[in-house]
């Protein structure tokens, strides 16, 4: 039986230690899978401002995150923290990657965030698409 992919080469970008998953998949599909990264994460060139925004944690009533490199970079530096009120997950494996440390209630949808305290960790070339949307619609980012 023919494979779906059989004799196509798929070029997988995932950064380093995130391909696995997909690269077997595509094996499995009969594809010939190679794992080229187009993005390298490192550590910010400072940890001044995360530090900061580490010392007042719990005065933010909100955590976002829009990618599990977010989670597992910022979660590095924090150590065990108490867990905001709310924390929003962008994308089901960014979701994962929050209920892993046990913060079960993670959301997806923004709403109700007109003048809460948003912590926003991302890297340090993010676009500012995001937080200049949730600016607009009354939140302190």
């Amino acid at each position: 039986m023919m494979r779906p992919l059989s004799g196509r080469t798929v070029f997988v970008t995932r950064p380093a230690g995130r391909e696995n998953p997909l690269l077997n998949r595509l094996r499995k599909l009969g594809g010939r899978a190679v794992h080229t990264p187009a993005i390298k994460f490192k550590a910010p060139a400072s940890w001044k401002k995360i530090d900061a925004a580490l010392k007042r944690f719990e005065s933010f009533d909100t955590v976002i995150f829009t990618s599990v490199t977010a989670v597992d970079a910022f979660m590095k530096r924090a150590g065990k923290r108490k867990r905001p009120r709310f924390v929003y997950a962008i994308g089901p494996a960014t979701q994962n990657a929050v209920a892993a440390l046990g913060w079960k209630k993670a959301s997806t949808r923004l709403d109700k965030i007109r003048g809460k305290n948003i912590l926003f960790p991302r890297a340090e070339a993010a676009r500012e698409d995001l937080p200049k949307a949730l600016r607009k619609n009354g939140a302190r980012v």
